[in-house]
């Protein structure tokens, strides 16, 4: 990381810390039926592979909620459009500090989480959904999940990442969510959770921020 300019924060770090805790809310809300929720997996997913038809990298996002109407969502989809419109802000704020042609990695990172996201709630099947999570899959969920969150800051405090970087944010990312989902109670493990997420809290508020 490079630490030898002015510390502040960045556009991109600003949406990415609120894109998630907003896609959550929506998918997880009770009024969304499963197919609109399956429907916005897609749209969400071309969003931050793709882009906006009309992407231009010399615009500047200023913050100001864009017009849901120029959002042309599919009619399943309209009823959450304002909450939708955010989502989609929060994309912009990020694509102001890295242009798409330049930084793909930064939005295959981004679209790897979204679909570590979907992937997640195989974890909190019911039995009554006739689908309970094996040990296997929640390993692999988190690991894909953890690893994805990690590389994604990584990539908006670099823009470019080596390979070994990427595999240390990947390690350890998956072991602080393969923790986290396990909701371990053993004190030992407890302890070391603990602390691995007090490692973490360092580590994400030196990522909240950018040395330009």
């Amino acid at each position: 990381m490079q630490r030898s300019r002015a510390l502040v924060l960045t556009d991109s770090i600003f949406g990415y810390s609120m894109l998630y805790p907003y896609t959550d809310d929506l998918v997880d809300c009770n009024d969304m039926s499963q197919d609109a929720k399956r429907e916005f997996a897609r749209v969400f997913h071309e969003r931050l592979l793709i882009g906006e038809p009309n992407y231009d990298p010399e615009l500047h996002f200023n913050g100001q909620q864009s017009n849901v109407v120029e959002l042309r969502l599919p009619p399943s989809l309209q009823p959450y459009a304002d909450r939708i419109g955010k989502i989609f802000d929060m994309v912009r704020f990020i694509e102001n500090d890295w242009k798409r042609g330049e930084y793909k990695c930064v939005y295959m990172s981004l679209a790897t989480i979204h679909e570590s996201q979907i992937k997640s709630t195989l974890q909190h099947a019911r039995p009554d959904d006739g689908d309970v999570p094996t040990m296997q899959l929640v390993e692999q969920v988190s690991a894909e999940k953890g690893g994805a969150s990690l590389i994604a800051a990584g990539f908006l405090i670099e823009g470019r990442l080596t390979r070994a970087t990427m595999a240390y944010l990947e390690y350890f990312g998956f072991g602080l969510q393969l923790l986290d989902d396990l909701q371990v109670s053993s004190s030992k493990i407890s302890d070391l959770l603990s602390e691995l997420k007090r490692c973490w809290y360092i580590f994400y508020s030196q990522l909240s921020f950018i040395w330009f």
